[in-house]
């Protein structure tokens, strides 16, 4: 019976390592791609244009002036001069010579293409600069930028965020779950080794502590297997599509991977305590 009982508790203890390693294994996955949903965000909004455009017979050199000065500002990623050539040979490739033909003309004027970097590329922000820049009326003609698709890109980015954090958390309360079923069986099962320390004096704590110990060696453990998983998936990403993850992005990889080891520490050490707390404030009947 020694032996079954050593067994079932053996078996137990590995079913709850495999559960809580592929929930922190999710929930790990859940956070690359948060990660990668934060990168993608900053791409976008950094490659929306920001187009200052002059007024005609405007001096070149007080374009190639302009053009330095903005180039020169701290939220300024890239600054790029589009002459009306530049910007007339763009128009017919993407409509054709049947538009110019109809126009008789170049309608287009010189301007300037502004990609901002992501911090800075808020509407508030945006709407500043263009304010700033249209009162040189006597140069600048006109400011334009996609201010919606802003508000778009950041407002999609953020129900995708919150919709990855529910399922993480949903994953957590399953954890917690788990941990705390099995710790619940194994201290039924040794019930009364538990009450019997109760009676001939044995303090809560030292009752306590093997359970504890043994819950967070498995809830590392765990997260030990868990960052090894997630990193195969991370070497199949960057096998399958080269260029995803970049080297700027390891260090917030490996504070992910810390993330998952200290959270199977936490939630294992959290849940036994609480379960076995549990069974010490039971009555002896």
């Amino acid at each position: 019976m020694a032996k079954t009982g050593a067994g079932r508790r053996t078996i137990s203890i590995l079913s709850t390592i495999v559960s809580i390693c592929l929930v922190l294994f999710l929930s790990g996955i859940l956070g690359i791609f948060l990660l990668k949903a934060n990168e993608v965000k900053t791409r976008l909004k950094e490659s929306i244009e920001f187009k200052v455009m002059f007024r005609d017979k405007v001096p070149a050199a007080d374009m190639a002036m302009w053009h330095t000065d903005l180039a020169k500002r701290q939220y300024v990623k890239e600054a790029r001069f589009v002459s009306k050539e530049e910007a007339l040979a763009s128009m017919k490739d993407e409509f054709g010579n049947e538009v110019i033909d109809v126009l008789g003309m170049n309608p287009l004027p010189n301007s300037i293409e502004l990609n901002l970097i992501e911090s800075f590329s808020v509407p508030d922000s945006l709407i500043s600069l263009k304010k700033e820049l249209e009162s040189h009326d006597d140069i600048i003609r006109e400011v334009v930028f996609q201010a919606d698709l802003l508000t778009r890109i950041d407002q999609n980015v953020k129900r995708v965020s919150m919709v990855l954090i529910g399922f993480v958390a949903i994953f957590l309360l399953i954890a917690i779950a788990l941990i705390n079923s099995t710790i619940r069986l194994t201290i039924y099962s040794r019930r009364f080794l538990v009450k019997s320390m109760q009676l001939v004096g044995a303090t809560r704590g030292f009752i306590r502590r093997p359970f504890v110990w043994q819950s967070i060696l498995n809830g590392l453990l765990s997260g030990v297997l868990a960052c090894a998983m997630l990193l195969g998936v991370v070497y199949l990403m960057e096998y399958a599509w080269t260029g995803i993850i970049r080297v700027e992005d390891f260090p917030l990889i490996s504070l992910l991977f810390a993330s998952v080891l200290v959270l199977g520490f936490i939630i294992s050490w959290i849940s036994s305590y609480f379960a076995i707390n549990r069974y010490l404030n039971l009555s002896l009947e």
